[in-house]
């Protein structure tokens, strides 16, 4: 009895063994562009009932134990889309498929990009109504003649209006704290942005048809957008001209010696051998003119002038201006770069600067002193030009 059992079991396991080796194959292949014919990396390839897997970077991909039978191999891709493809996999064999894919167009669901200002934006998300008087409001009453004063008492229920030591006195609800002598404690006024130091007055002058809208803030709604100053509550008054915000961008302006960003190193020699010969030739031209009009006295600083006013003037002025004007602009041509340039004004203050201090040693010294000056005038402002140029630019 048991060695017929023995029997059985041997020739269940013999039967068993090689059906269940045999059911299961490979599936190998490449996964490349139908028009290119490169390698696609990262297509996600399926096989259901199987482990999914990744193509490498030369596009090769491989599921090593796929049950034998007919199959549908899909292929996903975030450029390429999805594609799908039939195999027949045989019992331990290997499948080899060269798959070529095509991009697709990936139809994205339209969206639209609103444009909130700040005042709907708080129309929709504050939990409260915004106690208001709208532009239609203000106009009917300036029809009618209306102060501003019966504008706020009439249209804008949480407020109260009357009249205090200094004018009118505009509080939030029953909220009173001035004393006995008149005193307004009342709500701070916002006049386009901008605290009033003095509300009663804005109530006396402005003119009803300059006001845009009219809001009051309770003391915390107040005390969240503007802080402790508020306490009161807050006037929000709006004009027609709105508020002015003319502020200068100056994110393209560059002070110091980073030169982050620059592709190449920055020109010294260029932009001071330029400067030089600029600044040399046009000092060549104001002395010809200053030549003609002044003369300095003995051991003295004064100048005599032999020209008229004008013709004087105009020789003082140029003798600064033209090399100012030359050498900047020429310093600021050499040493421009893709990403910035120097900037005019301030090379041209640093060289008018330098170029005073030469004049005065040339025309009040005598031996070192004249020296000194011939430098500084003739090396001195392209150097500063040069320093001013690298340190103080601007963005393109």
């Amino acid at each position: 009895m048991r060695s017929s059992l023995i029997l059985c079991l041997t020739a269940a396991l013999a039967l068993a063994s090689p059906t269940t080796a045999q059911e299961f194959g490979t599936v190998g292949g490449r996964v490349v562009d139908v028009d290119s014919g490169e390698p696609v990396m990262g297509v996600i390839v399926r096989v259901e009932g199987v482990s999914p897997t990744l193509t490498n970077e030369s596009g090769v991909f491989e599921l090593p134990t796929v049950p034998a039978g007919e199959w549908s191999i899909t292929f996903e891709h975030v450029a390429y889309g999805t594609h799908e493809r039939s195999i027949t996999v045989a019992e331990e064999e290997t499948t080899a498929i060269v798959v070529e894919i095509s991009t697709e167009a990936i139809e994205l669901r339209p969206f639209v990009v609103e444009a909130m200002t700040e005042l709907e934006r708080r129309r929709l998300t504050s939990g409260n109504s915004i106690n208001e008087i709208t532009a239609l409001d203000i106009d009917q009453a300036a029809r009618t003649g209306m102060s501003f004063g019966d504008l706020l008492q009439g249209a804008l229920p949480g407020v109260d209006v009357r009249q205090g030591g200094a004018g009118l006195c505009v509080t939030y609800r029953a909220i009173r704290t001035g004393n006995n002598r008149g005193d307004c404690d009342g709500v701070s006024v916002i006049l386009d942005g901008v605290p009033v130091a003095d509300p009663a007055y804005v109530y006396s002058s402005i003119p009803l048809r300059d006001i845009q809208r009219v809001e009051v803030l309770s003391p915390s709604q107040a005390g969240v957008r503007y802080g402790m100053r508020s306490g009161q509550g807050a006037l929000l008054i709006e004009t027609k001209r709105g508020p002015v915000r003319r502020q200068a961008d100056m994110s393209r302006y560059m002070t110091g010696f980073d030169w982050t960003g620059e592709t190449e190193p920055y020109p010294w020699l260029k932009v001071f051998a330029s400067s030089l010969l600029v600044n040399a030739a046009a000092l060549g031209i104001t002395q010809l003119m200053v030549n003609e009009c002044f003369q300095t006295e003995e051991s003295s600083l004064a100048l005599r002038t032999s020209c008229g006013p004008l013709a004087t003037a105009s020789a003082g002025i140029l003798s600064v201006a033209l090399p100012s004007a030359g050498a900047g602009l020429t310093a600021r041509w050499a040493g421009s770069t893709e990403n910035s340039q120097g900037r005019l004004m301030p090379a041209m203050v640093a060289s008018g600067i330098a170029l005073s201090a030469g004049y005065i040693l040339v025309l009040g010294g005598e031996g070192s002193a004249e020296v000194a000056g011939g430098i500084v005038l003739g090396l001195g402002v392209p150097a500063a030009i040069t320093l001013v140029n690298r340190v103080v630019r601007i963005r393109r």
